[in-house]
C-alpha cells in the first residue's frame, strides 16, 4: 500500500490499520470526497453516514458499501487513521471532568 493516497499523505499507522480492518483505498477516498466533515478532539473526521449515502445516490454515486467509514485527518491534511463504525457520534465519552460533585 502506498504512503500517499492520490496525493494525500498516509501515516504508517493509517496504512497498517486500513490493512488490518480491510478498508480499501476507495473507501477512504470516498469518505474524504463525499463524507461529512466534523471537527472534534482537535482533528477532522470525514464520515459516511446513512444520509451521506442517500445524498451521494442523488448525485449518481453509490456509497452503500462505504457506509460507516470514518477517516481522521491531521492538521497537515494527512490521514491519521481509518475505521468503520456505524455510530457517527464523535464526541468523547465518559464522565465529564467539570461536573460538580454532590455533597451529602
Amino acid at each position: 500500500m502506498p504512503t500517499t493516497l492520490e496525493g494525500i499523505p498516509l501515516s504508517e499507522h493509517a496504512r497498517i490499520r486500513m490493512a488490518q480492518r480491510g478498508l480499501r483505498d476507495a473507501a477512504v477516498l470516498a469518505a474524504i470526497d463525499y463524507g461529512r466533515r466534523i471537527r472534534s478532539r482537535g482533528t477532522w473526521f470525514h464520515v459516511i453516514g446513512r444520509r451521506d449515502v442517500a445524498r451521494a445516490r442523488r448525485l449518481g454515486v453509490d456509497l452503500s458499501d462505504h457506509e460507516g467509514v470514518h477517516v481522521l485527518l491531521g492538521e497537515d491534511g494527512s490521514v491519521i487513521t481509518a475505521y468503520r463504525n456505524k455510530n457517527l457520534d464523535t464526541r468523547p465519552h465518559g464522565r465529564r471532568r467539570n461536573r460538580a460533585r454532590r455533597v451529602y
